[in-house]
């Protein structure tokens, strides 16, 4: 007696009935969408059948957004809130979300968060209409990668960090101008920004004094200029005022300031104004620059380092400078994967997801919960799984996994995006 069939209902030949339809009819809204399927449930729409249950695709981890679709942290108008990539900054902090969404926090003081004004950010907040692959954080400014290869930057624009022809500071991503191809990374020191190209070579913008931007010029450029020498390259990593990069064939290269070694030839030359080889390393595989030190991370697993050791940011168990790589200690044979450096610090992840990190701790940037500088790499408390790790100058990190990001250290501008200003010692997780 529940069976209604309307005038608008159309049976063809090629219709079958068979025992096992059951044709309802209930009462709904007008507006709202039914959806039935024979031998499944009937489920109103936004939920769909997965795995043979309605499921609400907007917030369901197993099905964000779709069938099989899984998240691992939050799902949000079927929108998985998992992050890809963080960038930390001397006191801001940046994430990229799976959606290509970004989101970013901390001290906006020239606008270096990106959102439009110059309040502290405590925690994430939206940056609308880019679709971001890859960010990256300088003292105060930022740099992101969007999909189709552009670059946007913004914040202080000092000596034409920005890479838009002038020195306006901007609060909003701003697009690099000159890039001849398509970037595919993107590494932003204190005051310049380096980029590698989809073609293996690299341009760089901003402060040059100390030859950072590595075209033999030592003098600061508005726009991108061209690396003189290097093609093939992996990576860059750009320091406090100096860079280097790991190419395909495994061996590094660094240019700039190199008044404590950090270049990594054997000299205390002063500058460098294009790539000079890292002596007696080969097999690179990653390579971080922190403020006036680097390391490098070789294929068998372990972190070489060199450059200023006043904070024992080298690892090698003593405070004396190198201008050519020593062992990074207290790795015990494990091997590391991934590696970050910056400020006095460095931290890497290993095989099995732990981490361990050296250097200054003044501000509990080591995850170790204490201040206690360390001379060799030390078991951050509390971590499993990470696979990505973001560090750099007065002392904070961030560590990536599973899409799930956990930051500590000092919190001051609100870096560590948690809704405070209060310093951590251990890992705190994030939400978005």
């Amino acid at each position: 007696a529940t069976d209604v069939v309307t005038a608008t209902d159309v049976v063809t030949a090629t219709d079958v009935v068979t025992a096992t339809d059951v044709v309802t009819t209930i009462d709904v809204p007008a507006a709202q969408d039914v959806v039935i399927t024979p031998d499944v449930p009937m489920c109103l729409a936004p939920s769909r059948v997965c795995g043979g249950a309605c499921v609400d695709v907007r917030s369901s981890l197993a099905h964000c957004g779709a069938c099989d679709s899984p998240c691992n942290t939050r799902c949000a108008d079927g929108r998985c809130q998992d992050v890809t990539h963080v960038a930390v900054g001397t006191l801001h902090t940046c994430a990229v979300l799976r959606t290509g969404r970004l989101r970013c926090w901390g001290t906006n003081a020239v606008g270096q968060v990106g959102n439009g004004d110059t309040v502290n950010q405590l925690s994430p907040v939206p940056l609308e209409g880019i679709d971001v692959i890859d960010v990256s954080l300088g003292a105060n400014h930022s740099c992101a990668v969007l999909r189709d290869g552009s670059v946007r930057c913004w914040g202080d624009n000092g000596n034409g960090r920005l890479g838009d022809g002038t020195n306006m500071a901007r609060r909003t991503p701003t697009a690099v101008t000159g890039l001849p191809r398509p970037v595919t990374q993107i590494s932003s020191g204190d005051n310049f920004t380096c980029a590698r190209l989809d073609d293996g070579t690299l341009r760089c913008w901003g402060q040059g004094n100390e030859g950072q931007l590595g075209d033999g010029a030592g003098a600061e450029r508005r726009t991108p200029v061209a690396v003189t020498g290097l093609t093939a390259v992996r990576a860059v990593s750009a320091g406090k005022d100096f860079a280097c990069a790991v190419l395909q064939n495994g061996l590094a290269w660094c240019w700039g300031h190199n008044d404590h070694g950090q270049i990594g030839d054997g000299t205390n030359t002063q500058a460098f104004t294009q790539p000079t080889a890292v002596v007696g390393l080969t097999g690179v595989r990653s390579i971080a620059a922190g403020d006036d030190h680097a390391c490098a991370l070789r294929e068998d697993g372990t972190a070489w380092c060199w450059g200023e050791n006043n904070a024992r940011q080298l690892g090698d168990g003593a405070t004396a400078e190198r201008n050519r790589p020593g062992l990074v200690l207290g790795l015990d044979n494990a091997r590391a994967v991934a590696l970050a450096c910056g400020g006095n610090q460095c931290c890497v992840a290993l095989a099995d997801g732990a981490v361990r990190c050296w250097g200054d701790n003044a501000s509990g940037q080591l995850g170790d919960n204490s201040t206690t500088d360390r001379d060799r790499a030390t078991t951050v408390t509390g971590l499993a799984g990470v696979s990505a790790l973001s560090t750099r100058g007065t002392g904070h990190t961030c560590a990536l996994g599973s899409g799930v990001l956990r930051c500590w250290g000092l919190n001051d501008g609100g870096q560590l995006g948690i809704g405070n200003t209060t310093s951590q010692r251990l890992p705190v997780t994030l939400t978005f």
